[in-house]
């Protein structure tokens, strides 16, 4: 299907039937600027918490990362912190930083594998100040239960 070209305003593009708009002064190569952009946003406001918290903390596996989290930001699921652990991990916020083998009796069976992660190449920490607040306030007991 081809339309007429009227003062150059309209053409027909054969391929996929699409009509485009080309004038003199308007560029299609620019139009992905007016646009939005399309699809889920990459950033993630429990992920830049977490940042923060590993800015802090150094290191620390997933269930510290989770109750701490909870005790200073709105509830999460533990899940929700796993799940951003494994996408910062893809974006590279986050590094995995050592492994370790725990002995002991679970429910689950006699170890556990605890993965220790840290701040990656692109994570970008704002200095939260409930983070830095949480941590002065707390007790020395309680400091070091939260240290890996």
């Amino acid at each position: 299907m081809k339309i007429p070209n009227v003062t150059g305003a309209c053409i027909a593009h054969e391929n996929k039937g699409l009509f485009f708009l080309r004038q003199n002064i308007f560029n299609l190569d620019c139009l992905h600027i007016f646009m939005p952009k399309r699809g889920r946003p990459v950033q993630s406001p429990i992920r830049q918490n977490m940042i923060e918290l590993l800015h802090h903390l150094g290191e620390g596996y997933g269930y510290q990362l989770s109750l701490l989290y909870n005790q200073i930001f709105p509830k999460c699921t533990m899940r929700s912190i796993h799940y951003h652990l494994k996408k910062g991990l893809e974006t590279q916020e986050f590094a995995v930083k050592r492994m370790v083998k725990e002995e002991g009796t679970y429910s689950w069976g006699a170890h556990a594998e605890k993965i220790y992660y840290g701040l990656g190449e692109n994570a970008k920490p704002k200095m939260d100040e409930r983070i830095k607040s949480f941590f002065e306030k707390s007790t020395p007991t309680q400091a070091d239960t939260t240290k890996p």
